[in-house]
């Protein structure tokens, strides 16, 4: 945020617009760099633009020692009354190389957000063609609201490869893989011989324990989980799931991180499936025991969960959103830790999946998108 202050050397009287001479005087003028505002009102932005995607963000109004006011976007929040120094809002937080494993859904919207904060990203996965699809995708998500030109320019940030070879110059790596901890444990055993001994490894699960993931990891003060919700860039939350061995610098970098990008984190021991998505798996079973007992039509269930709790989602729309097959894996992680049967899928779940009405990515689900294809 680069103000300059313009200053009559006859009169003494300041102005923010460029001139070179005063505008009261016809004095000679020199320029002077302002070095601290006072914030003086702020309103939260919580709606994304063509020009501000990333929500939320914050218009301040600043002032300075003279008294003069101005504008300043923010994705940090301020208090009223509060000083800040001037210097460029980027500069807030350190450009970082992430390394990212896995490019369907959520590793595909995790890049997204991480290059529109200005990071460098590696993308890796095995297959080239599935890694041009995700490059294709983002391309097309940045261009609902940015020019060619600003796509090109973002899109110079993002790797592709099909090894993880690039991932020693990686501060921070992060699996966004299936939820499969053998494949988690694979995964990060090869990455363990490439990272350097600064980075940090994050896993993006939904259920397993954070401490089971990285239990062959010698690394233990530099693991956590960064568990996004889907679509990552709509969705301001980001879990920061911490084991006891995790170290605190570990957490202010990944909370650091989460802010750049302009995401809220909320830290979580580690614990089976941490906040959410504990709390969204007897809510979700429930409503679809509501549906099988035909208490009501899949539409009608979710129009009373929209309206009479006020939720921007039904559940049976939301299962169809996260995927059948994905819940199902969340449950029966979440069932192996705690044994209650609350957190049992219900049965026709696992016959959906069979028949592959696995929700909205292949066509339908508790709901029909075929035509929306």
């Amino acid at each position: 945020m680069k103000k300059l202050l313009y200053k009559c050397n006859k009169c003494k009287k300041t102005s923010h617009y460029h001139s070179n001479k005063c505008f009261y005087c016809g004095g000679d003028v020199s320029t002077e760099e302002i070095t601290q505002f006072e914030v003086v009102g702020k309103v939260e932005v919580k709606i994304p633009s063509k020009d501000h995607e990333q929500v939320p963000y914050f218009d301040l109004l600043i002032s300075d020692k003279e008294g003069n006011y101005y504008i300043e976007k923010t994705s940090k929040e301020y208090e009223i009354g509060e000083f800040i120094e001037n210097k460029k809002e980027d500069a807030l937080f350190e450009k970082l190389t992430i390394g990212v494993i896995g490019s369907g859904q959520m590793g595909s919207g995790l890049v997204q957000v991480l290059l529109l904060a200005g990071h460098n990203v590696i993308l890796t996965r095995r297959k080239l063609e599935l890694l041009n699809e995700a490059k294709e995708a983002i391309k097309n998500a940045l261009l609902k609201n940015k020019s060619v030109e600003e796509v090109e320019s973002i899109l110079e940030n993002l790797s592709l490869s099909t090894t993880m070879n690039d991932f020693g110059k990686a501060d921070i790596i992060i699996e966004s893989a299936s939820e499969d901890i053998e494949v988690k444990h694979k995964i990060f055993s090869d990455v363990s011989k490439i990272a350097n001994d600064k980075a940090i490894f994050c896993t993006n699960t939904s259920s397993i324990l954070i401490k089971d993931v990285f239990k062959n990891v010698e690394r233990k003060d530099k693991v956590a989980g960064l568990h996004f919700f889907n679509p990552v860039p709509r969705m301001a939350l980001v879990e920061v799931v911490l084991t006891q061995e995790t170290s605190d610098i570990t957490k202010s970098k990944l909370f650091d991180l989460a802010k750049s990008i302009n995401k809220v984190p909320i830290a979580v021991k580690d614990s089976p499936c941490f906040i959410v998505n504990r709390a969204m798996v007897p809510f979700i079973n429930e409503a679809i025991e509501i549906y099988t007992e035909n208490v009501a039509l899949p539409e009608d269930i979710d129009k009373s969960i929209v309206l009479g709790l006020n939720h921007p989602i039904g559940p049976l729309a939301l299962i169809d959103l996260i995927g059948l097959d994905i819940f199902v894996a969340i449950t029966e992680n979440l069932y192996s830790y705690k044994k209650q049967d609350k957190y049992k899928a219900n049965k026709i779940l696992y016959t959906m999946i069979k028949e592959n009405k696995l929700g909205r990515k292949t066509g339908e689900g508790f709901y029909s998108y075929k035509k929306e294809k």
